[in-house]
């Protein structure tokens, strides 16, 4: 919990700071402002969803690898990228999935799976942006896959999901990935951040099948 706590005071410190050096900016002018609104509006949105995240985080610390049952993977992922298609046309996603393919998770796998594929759409500039899905299931588990041609995961944010000790530096991907160990762990499953050739990243999220 204490690294949740310092992930939210880092965010909301800096987001607090962007709300009131706007708001200074209204005040001072006395005049309309519309982009220092909106600023203000899109900052407000942002600490909405970060208190979702954290509610998010705090829930999968809170339970074990008991609490799993059966999930579809193959229809979570494909749901996921349907919705992204859609809020990131800019983006060229690719997507290959079973039919089905049941592994066993917990409840917020879902918000591990969104949390994946939606940062490695956000955070992928460029003028040919691609993410890739892929789920593959063998004879004892299901690997759920999302690639990207977008910057590599900062190192630190990585050993962050990973070690889960202190944070050296936390940038834009800190707090979705923390919300993806979080609820993999919690699945009893495994979480892999690698570099892809020959750029990006890709994030590898491995679960049990049923018995």
């Amino acid at each position: 919990m204490s690294i949740l706590n310092r992930v939210l005071r880092h965010h909301i410190r800096n987001d607090l700071n962007l709300i009131e050096g706007n708001a200074r900016i209204l005040l001072d002018t006395g005049t309309d402002a519309p982009d220092h609104a909106r600023e203000i509006r899109t900052v407000s949105g942002e600490l909405l969803e970060l208190s979702e995240r954290a509610r998010a985080v705090e829930t999968a610390l809170t339970v074990g690898s008991d609490q799993r049952s059966p999930v579809d993977v193959a229809d979570v992922a494909r749901e996921h990228v349907d919705r992204l298609r859609d809020e990131h046309p800019e983006v060229l996603f690719e997507a290959e999935f079973p039919d089905s393919a049941e592994a066993l998770a917990h409840e917020l796998l879902d918000d591990a799976v969104g949390e994946a594929i939606e940062n490695a759409a956000e955070h992928n500039q460029g003028p040919l942006q691609r993410v890739r899905v892929e789920v593959v299931p063998d004879d004892d588990a299901v690997e759920i896959v999302v690639s990207d041609n977008g910057p590599v995961i900062p190192e630190d944010e990585v050993e962050l999901v990973s070690t889960a000790s202190e944070i050296r530096t936390l940038q834009s991907h800190g707090l979705g990935l923390w919300v993806v160990a979080t609820a993999v762990y919690a699945s009893g499953g495994e979480l892999r951040v690698e570099e892809a050739d020959p750029s990006g990243s890709v994030v590898r999220i491995r679960l049990d099948r049923p018995e």
